[in-house]
This record gives structure tokens, sequence and C-alpha cells, in this order.
């Protein structure tokens, strides 16, 4: 009986050590992702976050940076898609949600992008950005006094140059 006792706590201390080496080595791919990203290589980047995704599918950093790759290279789509997969992940990360935001702006897809951008919001009130591209999606559905608004509270974030990248001055006749 100690004999078993002795094999069964060797095989979970094994276990738990092959675990932690898995997440140890995620990470060493995530961290390779953002080295390749640094590099210009977003191919790399793109393949490194994916391995750090298959060694710990719960890996929302590897998510996020690969969605924001993709987004780069104008692949809105998969942006979208592991920005959701973020989302599944963990429904309380403001960033996962302005990401998939924006990415749905990039499509055209205004109305998602102001839902997706409202979400990140409620979760953080104080998020800039978030009203910062809430606010160019008001504009394209004609909403200009919630456009306005949008980048009122975003200046108040300490986000004051975007009144000067929107260049939206007297928007609203207040």
């Amino acid at each position: 009986m100690k004999l078993f006792a002795f094999f069964a706590a060797l095989c979970a201390l094994s276990f738990a050590q092959s675990a932690s080496d898995l997440f140890k080595s995620a990470e060493e791919l995530f961290k390779a992702g953002a080295k390749a990203y640094d590099r210009g290589d977003y191919n790399g980047s793109i393949e490194r976050y994916s391995r750090a995704i298959e060694t710990n599918p719960r890996y929302i950093d590897a998510y996020l940076n690969r969605a924001a790759v993709y987004y780069y290279l104008g692949d809105y789509n998969a942006s979208v898609a592991d920005n959701s997969a973020a989302i599944e992940i963990d429904p309380s990360n403001a960033a996962a949600y302005k990401s998939r935001g924006v990415a749905y702006y990039a499509l055209g897809e205004y109305n998602q992008s102001i839902a997706d951008l409202t979400k990140a919001i409620s979760i953080d009130p104080n998020f800039d950005y978030a009203y910062h591209y809430r606010a160019l999606a008001y504009i394209e559905i004609g909403e200009l006094e919630k456009a306005a608004k949008d980048v009122n509270t975003a200046c108040d974030l300490d986000a004051c140059d975007l009144m000067q990248r929107l260049n939206i001055d007297g928007l609203t006749n207040d």
C-alpha cells in the first residue's frame, strides 16, 4: 500500500511539473511572438502566438496579441475571431471588447463596433480609446451628438489629441 501511495505521489508531482513546463513553454512562445513582431516578422509572430495558444488554449494575452497582428495585416475577420476567443475566456476583459470593436469598425460593421465599445466602456469607464473609437463609429452612422459627447469624455480622460485627429469641432449646436 505504501508503495502505491509513493508512486501515486510521484505521478502527481510529475504531472504538476509537466503542466508547469507547458505554461512556461507557452510563455516562452508568447515572448518569441512579441520579439518576432518587433523585428517585423509578422507571420512568424502569428505562428509563435498560435503555438502558445496550442500549448495553453486559455492564454488570453496570446489571443489578444495575435488579434492585434491580424488587425495590423488587415485580416480583420481573424482579429474579430481571436478577440472573440479572448472574450469567451474572460468576458470582463475590456481590451478584448475594444479591440474587437475596432476590428468591426474596420469591417464597416459600425453598429457591432458601437456595441463592443460600449461594453468595453461599461467594464472600464475610464477607457479613453474606447470612447475614441466609438466616436468614430458614431460619426459613420451619423450620430454626431453622441460622437461629440464621446470626444469630450475622451478628452476629459486625457486623450485631448483626439479632437485634433477627428477634427470635429462644432459637431453639435451646443
